[in-house]
């Protein structure tokens, strides 16, 4: 398995999000700075960039589900060992109530409840 601290010398792309960039400050104060070459809110930029062998790219494990990148094993998706967020996160979901039933929307629902 890969640890963060193995990827620090490598170029990091990242998406572009306070929370991570709250967490690659803490991490930086720990184990030094990191490689950054650029931060997107577009993360198929950060799969083209990839693609391309021009960076590393820290992304969600579900921006890779049913990716032609990763079908094609163009990027090689790899959990990081000993990588964890100590955070508040929560997730909402905002709906229309005429739209309420909608398949979409169920499915996300009960994605959160699990």
């Amino acid at each position: 398995m890969v640890t963060l601290q193995d990827l620090a010398d490598y170029p990091i792309v990242l998406y572009m999000s306070q929370f991570l960039e709250n967490f690659i400050h803490s991490y930086e104060k720990v184990y030094g700075e990191m490689n950054v070459l650029f931060h997107t809110s577009n993360t198929e930029v950060i799969k083209k960039t990839v693609a391309e062998g021009l960076a590393i790219g820290l992304v969600s494990n579900y921006s890779l589900i049913d990716d032609p990148f990763v079908e094609t094993g163009r990027i090689v998706p790899l959990a990081l060992n000993n990588f964890t967020f100590d955070s508040d996160l929560y997730y909402g979901c905002i709906i229309s109530k005429k739209d309420a039933q909608h398949g979409m929307v169920k499915k996300f629902l009960e994605y959160i409840k699990s």
